[in-house]
């Protein structure tokens, strides 16, 4: 460090009495005593705590579906607590290929980075080609896949499970979202946010609920292995209250 002025007042002061705590996969520093040299009673105690990182983030739950358009997928996913930026990745989903048909092509297959993000809901519209400069806008009516993994100082985590959804048709409308579920003494109380960009205005909805096969035998027989809906409310108002049929409701016990 030559040229800087090295003096007393200038130079950083050395410490003493550090101490650390593992939290997880942290460990946590608290910078210790100024003035270790002085009599105890001139020593300051310094106020800063900071960390370093020992792992990678885990990986990331499955990405959630927002909202979806004709031209973009909004997602979200859960934050985690040691992933300083977030890497999601997109495939365009190809059906699996006849027999005899000719293969795929490799671009079709590879997955791009489409975002680097602090923030744990993007909305995404266009993403990146092998062999395009142009980013390549999200058609209506495809799917796309995505999965997203933690970034700290420790280097880039596993990935997430793959998540699949696709984009709306136009002149449909949207599927509606923040759909909010809650518990009253009349019944289950539905609500739910319009479809956005959609074409015209929303006439009418219809609500279904998943009951236990025997309970919609009379409406129509499920297919094997399949769930059975009943409508329970169609109208314009976007919420309603489910008042018959709770007791016949399908429960799914399964982890998301």
């Amino acid at each position: 460090m030559s040229g800087c002025d090295m003096s007393e007042d200038s130079s950083p002061r050395a410490r003493a009495g550090h101490s650390a705590v593992a939290v997880d996969t942290r460990m946590y520093i608290w910078s210790g005593r100024d003035g270790y040299r002085k009599a105890w009673n001139n020593q300051v105690c310094c106020k800063d705590l900071w960390f370093l990182e020992t792992e990678v983030p885990p990986a990331p739950a499955r990405i959630q579906l927002v909202r979806a358009n004709t031209k973009s997928l909004e997602i979200s996913w859960p934050a985690q607590s040691t992933a300083e930026e977030y890497i999601v990745e997109i495939q365009k989903f190809q059906p699996p290929a006849p027999a005899k048909s000719e293969p795929q092509k490799a671009e079709n297959l590879l997955w791009s980075e489409v975002t680097r993000t602090k923030q744990t809901t993007v909305l995404i519209n266009d993403f990146p080609q092998t062999g395009v400069a142009k980013r390549q806008e999200l058609q209506p009516g495809v799917a796309y896949r995505f999965r997203v993994s933690g970034v700290n100082a420790c280097g880039v985590g596993p990935l997430s499970d793959v998540a699949a959804f696709k984009t709306c048709l136009p002149g449909f409308p949207g599927a509606p979202s923040a759909i909010r579920i809650s518990k009253g003494s009349d019944g289950a109380h539905l609500s739910w946010d319009p479809p956005v960009n959609t074409p015209g205005s929303v006439s009418e909805y219809s609500v279904y609920l998943a009951v236990k096969n025997s309970a919609a035998l009379a409406v129509a027989p499920p297919a094997s292995g399949q769930l059975a809906f009943i409508r329970v409310y169609c109208g314009a108002a976007p919420s309603c209250v489910v008042t018959t049929q709770l007791g016949q409701a399908h429960i799914d016990v399964t982890n998301k």
